[in-house]
């Protein structure tokens, strides 16, 4: 069952995010008196300076790995099928003919590519999209999870980039988790961590775990360069094209011109991951595998007016100028927790980006892999640093050098966090600490 923890302001909760997260919660008891006046006074003045981790009043949602979790965790999917067990493959070439969709509609482009009728206000392009999430029983008190999926979005798409209906159907053993103190990447070094966040076939292999976590696929599409897929049945793939590079934010290198990848306003694309590099005065070498995806959190995979965007990130100022503030713009405050937002490829849950204090999860927060513990269960979150979502198959260890870095980003994970982004935050906390410890002195 999902746990469900809500925010207030009694301090009984054990809130996770501020117990395992707060650096500086954890230097404030060792300098604070227990029971004394100044400990007061700086606990005090710690809430004031800490005040967004009320900002939320929002509840956030764990799962572990039941039959009754696994049902409530297929529940957040957007599901079209009504079904408790999964779709038995019709023969042919649609193999998910019988299975009950759900219309989508959308003044997008002239032409209609799913009906071949004409686009205009009064008659928008409509598809069918198909995705059936479902739970079966599985050895002791385990159970595996059944993901069934045309590819299609529940959203509009840029014109320039119309999806293609897909096989998507595979099984994996649901949220399995390793022993505690098991490391399956374990990077120390910058070589190291390129070796796995920038190099696209570290997904390339199905059977993510020999003895547990064994992947089967049914359908015709190839997982292969896939990390998971979101609750409204889109595939996610890697943070990192086959050439070695960010999506999102490539480091350029001496004349090179590494382009962002295409992305529409909803973050979505159907380009393949290799994307190409360009040389000063060429062409751009971009392959389409047509299959429309997610590489990052998008601000379309919960219901909002994103949904609607028709147009492609560029020319939406806040998209093409940070990608993450953009998001955050659509997300609702409701959805400023931790909530699920799809599931990893080896069967883990792959959480929202932000934490149950409503802000983003910090670098340090998460493992190489964009991993982390959620109450003794371990899951991937989204971020707003590279890889951005699931990084490599975790656990991972923490990296906790601020020199080691992935080199293929400009917007790698950093801990501590030195980047353009979060200096000034950096330097607010710092600043903060520093004149409440004066205060204390001063007090004492």
């Amino acid at each position: 069952m999902a746990e469900t923890l809500v925010l207030n302001n009694s301090g009984k909760d054990k809130l996770f995010g501020i117990h395992e997260t707060s650096n500086q919660t954890r230097l404030l008891k060792k300098f604070i008196p227990k029971n004394s006046q100044v400990g007061i006074l700086g606990m005090i003045v710690l809430g004031y300076i800490l005040c967004p981790i009320q900002k939320v009043q929002g509840a956030a949602s764990f799962f572990g790995n039941t039959l009754a979790s696994c049902e409530e965790f297929a529940a957040t999917f957007d599901n079209t099928c009504g079904r408790s067990t999964y779709y038995v493959r019709d023969s042919g070439s649609d193999p998910f003919s019988g299975m009950d969709g759900a219309e989508v509609s959308c003044v997008v482009g002239t032409t209609c590519p799913f009906t071949g009728a004409t686009v205009t206000e009064d008659t928008p392009c409509v598809w069918e999209r198909k995705l059936c999430v479902t739970c079966a029983s599985y050895g002791l008190n385990a159970a595996k999870i059944r993901i069934q999926s045309n590819g299609l979005p529940n959203h509009c798409y840029s014109p320039d980039q119309p999806p293609n209906e897909v096989d998507i159907d595979f099984e994996v053993v649901y949220n399995w988790q390793a022993p505690r103190n098991r490391l399956f990447k374990n990077l120390t070094t910058t070589a190291q961590l390129d070796a796995v966040v920038c190099n696209a076939t570290t997904y390339l292999n199905d059977k993510i775990n020999n003895t547990l976590a064994d992947l089967e696929v049914f359908g015709d599409y190839s997982l292969n360069e896939t990390v998971g897929i979101t609750i409204n049945g889109v595939l996610l793939k890697s943070g990192v094209n086959a050439t070695g590079y960010d999506v999102l934010y490539p480091k350029k290198k001496k004349n090179e011109y590494i382009g962002r990848l295409d992305l529409d306003a909803c973050l979505g694309t159907t380009l393949a991951t290799s994307t190409g590099i360009q040389e000063l005065g060429g062409t751009e070498d971009a392959s389409s595998d047509g299959v429309y995806h997610y590489h990052s959190m998008s601000p379309c995979i919960y219901s909002g007016s994103a949904q609607e965007y028709n147009f492609t990130c560029d020319k939406e100022p806040n998209c093409k100028k940070n990608v993450y503030k953009y998001i955050s713009q659509n997300v609702t405050d409701s959805l400023r927790s931790i909530y699920p937002v799809g599931l990893a490829k080896d069967g883990r849950m792959i959480y929202s980006p932000f934490r149950i204090d409503g802000n983003v999860w910090d670098s340090c927060d998460v493992d190489v892999c964009n991993g982390r513990y959620f109450n003794g269960y371990y899951g991937y979150v989204m971020t707003p640093f590279f890889p951005y979502s699931v990084g490599c198959w975790g656990p991972g260890n923490n990296i906790q050098d601020k020199k080691i870095i992935a080199s293929c980003s400009s917007n790698s994970r950093q801990c501590p966090y030195e980047g353009k982004f979060g200096a000034n935050s950096l330097y607010l906390s710092a600043f903060s600490m520093v004149s409440l410890l004066a205060m204390m002195v001063f007090l004492a």
